[in-house]
């Protein structure tokens, strides 16, 4: 099996093709229903439904799954429910109780024929679902070509926002913890990077809303943290976050935004593989960390995804 470097790497290369292919793939796709409505997932598919708040403008707005269901929004018209193999179980049963509150149902996945897709009224289907190791890059970059698809936009250079992730240096000392801070698309890929280097390294990684974090969070970063800045393309309070730390005399790194929320989340979503990439070759790691945490994969998969 190719090592979990080079897979996250040639992740990285195949970006623009996976959005050529999603964009292809949407040619036949039914009329938006329109919000206001909501958007909901777990993990990187949760990332792709904040994608889809910050993308339409707040026209829907990402929930987690179970909040939904504690708490139903019935002014939703739509709900935009996001996941790859379509199994996760809370999704599916937040996208029940919508139904039956009176909302449309969309069903974002790569599987037709999934729990979800059959417990939803329309299907948009993925053009990718992941390669050769459960670390999902190139699927998450799917969803988030799919949304902007689905709100009928252009996808941009998409491989210049590719390019533009390459330089990025993270400071490789894989001993201390990441603090990832953004705003917007720039708070999806703040989220999106921890999760990768979750599942690829069983890393200490958190993340924050810009505002949030300087409310109190901002004093518990320890001397050996790493911190990366992420810019959303019309936002004001990363530069914010990046003065106070230059103020305090604090390292960080600024991944700057692209042209739009689409370049941004890409070349966010770029960073995060590579970075994780790095990790792995660091840690000489062959096959992503979480697979070898048995007891807690074991435990958790059958509440995920259900028995």
């Amino acid at each position: 099996m190719i090592s979990l470097e080079s897979y996250l790497i040639d992740e990285v290369e195949r970006i623009p093709r996976i959005v050529e292919e999603q964009f292809k793939a949407s040619k036949d796709w039914p009329r938006r229903v329109g919000g206001p409505g909501v958007a909901t997932g777990a993990g990187d598919s949760y990332a792709a439904a904040l994608f889809a708040q910050f993308a339409s403008g707040g026209e829907y707005v990402a929930v987690d799954p179970v909040h939904l269901i504690n708490a139903l929004p019935r002014w939703a018209r739509e709900v935009l429910a996001f996941s790859v193999k379509g199994r996760t179980t809370y999704v599916i049963e937040a996208v029940k109780a919508l139904r039956r509150a009176g909302s449309v149902a969309t069903a974002i996945t790569a599987i037709a024929s999934s729990r979800l897709a059959k417990e939803s009224d329309r299907v948009l289907e993925l053009a990718y679902a992941g390669g050769v190791h459960p670390v999902g890059v190139g699927n998450y970059v799917a969803e988030l070509a799919a949304v902007w698809a689905y709100l009928g936009r252009e996808p941009g250079d998409v491989r210049k926002a590719v390019e533009a992730a390459k330089p990025v240096a993270i400071p490789k000392r894989w001993g201390g913890e990441v603090v990832a801070v953004g705003e917007g698309v720039g708070f999806v890929n703040a989220m999106f990077l921890c999760l990768k280097l979750y599942e690829a390294l069983c890393m200490r990684c958190r993340y924050f809303e810009a505002e949030q974090f300087l409310h109190a969070p901002i004093y518990s970063i320890a001397r050996d943290s790493i911190i990366v800045v992420f810019e959303h393309p019309s936002g004001v309070r990363a530069g914010d976050i990046v003065d106070v730390l230059k103020a305090a005399g604090k390292g960080f790194t600024l991944i700057e935004a692209g042209e739009d929320e689409l370049a941004t989340a890409v070349k966010g979503a770029a960073v995060a593989a590579l970075t994780a990439a790095a990790a792995a070759k660091a840690e000489r790691l062959s096959s992503p960390c979480f697979t070898s945490r048995k007891e807690l994969r074991e435990a958790s998969t059958p509440s995920i995804y259900g028995r």
